[in-house]
């Protein structure tokens, strides 16, 4: 038994070298110093010795193909390309030299000469698994998905324990939706080779995106990434999974790992960006997306996200650079319009915010509205007298009660409307002047002529900062709901200030516009009579509320009709932007809004009215986060008044 077949490789190297010295044209020798340094992986070398071999012997099958060997694994893909075909021409009955010129023509994208080789190899020998199964990627590639699955199909029948054929037959039937099937695929991977971390990293995707099951997904990005330590894709589709479900700390952690172990990752830099400006990280934030956007100067998802920051720490002028760059790369990109448009509005720039406020509907952010289908979205270009026109709801309460003032505007131009209003609102919404038919969100509508959601009204009456319809009051109390808290609340002998520092938990703006009742502690030392108009009182809430002088009242706040009547009886609102500040604004009750350090674009910035509602002022954080000021704010007003 030679060296190089017990494995001594460098006795063996030594010894080849030693003839070639003395026979530099010696074939054995040449061919076997090729194959031994193409077993250590010094694969240059080996492609000289045999480049050499073949140059010694041009009709000798072998050294041809194992040059074609070495010169693809070297990634030299032309040249080996031509050894393959020199090695057919000397044996073309040997399937295996079409399966890799084949392999070689599918990585250079020439898919119908790799298929046409797969289907030569398979002339020659119907069972090669292999040969089916690479060519059921080159149909995928191919777009003959059919035909791709009948060869996944038969490399299996031939080889039942062909974890791969299997993984590729998964990723198939998940391109084709057909995912309970990919599923069922991936499982069989697993059962064959329970190490296939591919199969695993795939298989916690559609868990994750298709069927949302996001436990059983993370127990598989888990077995990815406990199989293969350094699988980047794996910790960039946890941390996407982590970022779904809001554990952003954990999301953070794996983009770092796999941005550690793929540093010119731009995608991981800009996730891990989104996921450390919901920790509110804003430095580390920024520094990701400028990281992604070096690694792609053209990556506009790069450039809409740290947009979004900008907007979020109130850099506005680059908020707005970034959006317009990131339209500059595609025209139509959904987000970035949505996004500008809403700055616009910020900006008071209502003509050019309103028309990019539609596309939240291009988006997802709201879902379409229950009118649309078959019957035309009126957005103002029409007549409509005598037409019967569906308002459908949209978002909040609040924003409901701030547009629902355009009724009135819409019955004078002639038309019959129809309103959907939700529950809560329906006694309250009855106030509004007009002759509308409510209907209740879930009610069955009845025919209509068209339809327009109600926060698209302002762009169908083309409203600008000056022709903003801002009469009030436009909603009212109801009068024996009235007298019902007249006689609750007894004889006044204070000023009476209501409250609400809370809206509801689940908007996505919540932890930037709610506050904890605690940071109202320095107001309730005032001589003043305080009333919660808070409906829903928070955990960390209840206990500060029940040793507080405040007058909880949310057993007997019914719906907004009743939060109403209770207003009606205060001398002053105080709320952050929530519905309770709509409601007073709509009353015409004086009312005190805090604002965060950007306000929802409804706001405007800087000016301490508001457009939208007469009676309003307005006290904005000076600093990010910064809610004592605002107190102090309030707090001094208060003294001054009372």
């Amino acid at each position: 038994m030679t060296w190089h077949q017990q494995g001594q490789l460098q006795n063996a190297l030594e010894l080849y070298q030693r003839v070639l010295h003395l026979a530099p044209d010696n074939f054995p020798a040449l061919f076997s110093l090729g194959a031994l340094l193409g077993q250590m992986r010094r694969l240059d070398e080996a492609a000289t010795y045999f480049a050499k071999a073949v140059v010694v012997e041009p009709k000798d099958f072998s050294a041809h193909f194992n040059l074609g060997m070495a010169l693809e694994q070297l990634g030299r893909f032309e040249e080996s390309l031509a050894s393959y075909s020199n090695a057919a021409a000397l044996k073309p009955d040997y399937p295996n030299i079409y399966n890799n010129l084949g392999n070689i023509q599918k990585i250079l994208r020439r898919f119908e000469e790799a298929l046409a080789n797969y289907d030569q190899a398979l002339a020659l020998n119907q069972d090669l698994a292999d040969v089916h199964n690479n060519r059921g990627n080159v149909l995928i590639d191919l777009q003959r998905h059919d035909e791709a699955l009948a060869s996944f199909k038969k490399a299996i029948a031939l080889r039942p324990d062909f974890a791969m054929a299997y993984y590729n037959m998964g990723n198939l039937l998940n391109m084709l939706g057909r995912h309970n099937e990919a599923l069922s695929s991936y499982d069989k991977v697993i059962a064959i080779n329970p190490e296939y971390a591919a199969a695993y990293n795939n298989r916690g995707l559609i868990l994750q995106q298709k069927f949302k099951r996001y436990d059983e997904a993370l127990v598989s990005f888990n077995k990815a990434i406990s199989v293969h330590q350094k699988f980047t894709e794996a910790y960039y589709n946890r941390g996407v999974l982590f970022s779904e479900i809001g554990k952003l700390e954990d999301a953070v952690f794996n983009y770092d790992m796999a941005v550690s172990l793929d540093l010119d990752n731009p995608i991981a830099y800009n996730n891990r960006g989104n996921a450390l400006r919901g920790l509110r990280r804003y430095e580390e934030s920024l520094s990701s997306f400028n990281k992604a956007i070096s690694l792609k100067q053209d990556f506009k998802e790069a450039y809409y996200s740290r947009g979004v920051l900008f907007n979020d720490i109130k850099r506005l002028d680059l908020a707005m650079n970034d959006y317009n760059k990131a339209l500059s790369l595609e025209k139509d990109y959904p987000k970035a319009n949505f996004n500008k448009g809403i700055l616009e509005l910020l900006l008071g720039n209502f003509e050019e915010g309103w028309p990019l406020y539609e596309g939240r509907w291009v988006i997802g952010q709201q879902s379409l509205c229950i009118g649309h289908g078959k019957k035309p979205l009126w957005l103002g270009g029409q007549p409509v007298a005598n037409k019967t026109m569906l308002v459908c709801l949209e978002q909040g309460l609040g924003d409901f009660i701030q547009f629902v003032r355009y009724i009135p505007m819409i019955e004078a131009m002639g038309a019959n409307v129809i309103l959907e209003v939700h529950a809560a609102l329906v006694p309250l919404i009855r106030t509004l002047n007009g002759s509308f038919k409510i209907i209740t969100k879930g009610e069955a509508l009845p025919d209509s002529d068209c339809y327009c959601p109600i926060m698209s009204l302002p762009l169908a009456f083309r409203t600008t900062l000056e022709t903003i319809p801002n009469e009030v009051p436009y909603l009212s109390t109801i009068p024996q709901k009235q007298i019902e808290w007249q006689r609750r609340l007894g004889s006044k002998v204070r000023t009476r200030v209501g409250l609400a520092w809370s809206g509801t938990s689940d908007h996505k703006n919540d932890y930037n516009r709610s506050i904890s009742l605690r940071h109202l502690s320095p107001l309730l030392d005032l001589d003043i009579e305080f009333h919660s108009l808070q409906k829903e009182i928070r955990a960390d809430d209840e206990a500060i509320l029940m040793n507080s002088p405040i007058h909880a009242h949310q057993e007997e706040l019914l719906d907004f009709a009743d939060t109403a009547a209770l207003i009606s009886e205060l001398d002053l609102v105080i709320s952050v932007d929530t519905s309770v500040a709509h409601l007073a604004g709509a009353l015409g009750k004086p009312v005190w809004i805090l604002l965060p350090y950007v306000p929802d674009f409804r706001w405007l910035l800087e000016r301490s009215d508001s457009p939208w509602y007469p009676t309003a002022r307005l006290f904005r954080q000076d600093r990010l986060g910064d809610w004592a000021n605002v107190i102090d704010k309030v707090l001094a007003e208060l003294k001054a008044a009372n």
